[in-house]
């Protein structure tokens, strides 16, 4: 399985902006797996979109919260 940074890049980049944490690098955090957990974990994102792209988690998500 390959990992492709860009897109965990782009992704987080969104994530960061839609929850106003300019303070963090998101380069920085794609870099490294371990800071990528840590990241996911803190601020209740997925990584299996995060990483793969897979966003069937949120969905159920959602659906558990109405």
């Amino acid at each position: 399985m390959h990992i492709d940074r860009n897109i965990i890049l782009a992704r987080l980049e969104v994530i960061i902006d839609s929850l106003s944490l300019l303070e963090l690098d998101p380069k920085a955090i794609a870099e490294n797996d371990e800071r990528l957990v840590d990241f996911a974990i803190e601020h209740g994102q997925s990584l299996d979109w995060l990483v793969m792209g897979d966003v069937r988690n949120y969905i159920r998500m959602a659906a558990e919260r109405r």
